[in-house]
């Protein structure tokens, strides 16, 4: 992590609805400007814009490994709390397990905390607009090198890292007994043990230890706080934010009241997308029934046409050519029809058979009952209008059977 704010939380008093801290802003592994104190609402002010690395108490998180069988992560997390309940005081089922690396003996680093106390220091960060990055304990926040210890020593409590992932605390009363014990049940004693005492008043109590590695007074000149930041790792310690507490499964929690909701919406928008495809094809196979009928009707109406693709188009276009006429004088289907009707239908005893509108005029077939009907209504027609009217006539039985064309003057 190039850039992040480090914030180390002080041990809490059981029960106690509010916290201090110390922080420092670290850039490129080197804290900038001194530590500040106080309490997490003023630590907040400068995490705008940064990651956050929270650093909590080894007092209150104990640091084992354990045999665990292969597979992924959520099998081992279900496993664990079974495989370390004879180590733990307390009820498995309340406490948090989260997992480190697994060693070439197949061994897998653990952090066990209670469950309550997670949830209170979330609670805390998460009132004071601090959302972590990663929850690490202070033993993997301790300079790491290859067969070397690290101890913190403080005013009340001291740190110990043993290895990447191992470590422990203890109050520094008792630090020389509990790291003399330590070293007497390791499998392999490290050669050097680095001691950084950040007490006010240096004690020197480690000189017991004189016969064992060899131990390195390291400085602490900025403080306990800024040496943590400058070695904080969430890659190499173990990150507490795993299983029910992890960044992915606190956006589940929020989301999953919207899980129904959002299935609802999903059948909802598939089932409007299966109407629409539906009516899509419904519409399209009416959309071909109509362009044949259209094409059958305008083989019918215009015999001569050889290409019917377009059928509706090419029927408006003729249509409205007949509408305006030949060009030769011809009158229009409208106007002849108009005309001529009201004639058509003061004759007594006719009948009409077909009309024909064709090269400008009416074509009629009639049946009328005798020929002087059939002659009134052409002087009627001629005189009225002034068209020009030919008729052929044959006579069968007592039906006059006649063929009038009709033609505007001048057609």
């Amino acid at each position: 992590m190039a850039r992040y704010l480090f914030v180390r939380l002080d041990p809490l008093v059981v029960g106690a609805d509010t916290a201090t801290a110390s922080w420092v802003l670290v850039d490129g592994g080197r804290p900038q400007g001194d530590t500040a104190s106080g309490t997490l609402d003023e630590a907040a002010a400068y995490a705008a814009g940064e990651r956050t690395v929270v650093c909590v108490p080894g007092v209150e998180v104990l640091l084992t490994d354990v045999v665990l069988p292969g597979g992924n992560r959520q099998r081992m997390l279900r496993a664990v709390p079974w495989a370390l309940e004879e180590r733990l005081i307390d009820d498995p089922e309340e406490m948090h397990f989260a997992l480190g690396a697994r060693g070439k003996d197949g061994r897998v680093q653990v952090a066990v905390v209670e469950r309550a106390r997670m949830q209170h220091w979330l609670t805390l960060l998460a009132a004071a607009q601090l959302r972590p990055w990663a929850l690490l304990v202070d033993a993997h926040c301790l300079p790491r090198e290859d067969d070397t210890w690290s101890v913190l020593i403080e005013a009340q409590d001291s740190v110990v890292r043993t290895a990447a992932q191992g470590g422990f605390a203890v109050d520094s009363d008792s630090l020389v007994a509990v790291l003399a014990q330590s070293l007497k049940q390791t499998e392999t004693l490290p050669a050097s043990i680095g001691v950084y005492d950040c007490r006010a008043q240096q004690a020197g109590q480690l000189g017991a230890l004189a016969a064992g590695p060899e131990l390195r007074m390291e400085p602490c000149p900025a403080g306990a706080t800024a040496l943590l930041a400058q070695h904080a790792d969430p890659v190499s310690g173990i990150n507490l934010l795993q299983g029910e507490f992890s960044q992915r499964e606190g956006v589940s929690k929020h989301l999953r009241p919207w899980y129904t909701a959002a299935a609802v919406f999903a059948a909802w928008v598939v089932l409007q997308l299966g109407f629409s495809v539906y009516r899509y094809i419904d519409l399209s196979a009416q959309a071909g029934a109509l362009d044949s009928q259209m094409q059958t009707l305008f083989r019918k109406t215009f015999p001569d046409a050889r290409n019917t693709k377009g059928a509706y188009a090419q029927m408006q276009s003729r249509l409205k050519a007949l509408e305006r006429g030949s060009g030769r004088g011809d009158s229009s289907v409208q106007e002849l029809l108009a005309n001529a009707g009201p004639v058509l239908s003061r004759t007594a005893g006719l009948q009409v058979q077909s009309i024909r509108y064709r090269d400008g005029g009416l074509d009629l077939e009639l049946e009328t009952k005798d020929l002087q009907s059939l002659d009134k209504l052409k002087q009627e027609l001629v005189s009225k209008h002034g068209w020009d009217v030919d008729s052929q006539s044959t006579s069968r039985g007592d039906k006059v059977e006649s063929r009038l064309k009709i033609r505007g003057a001048g057609a």
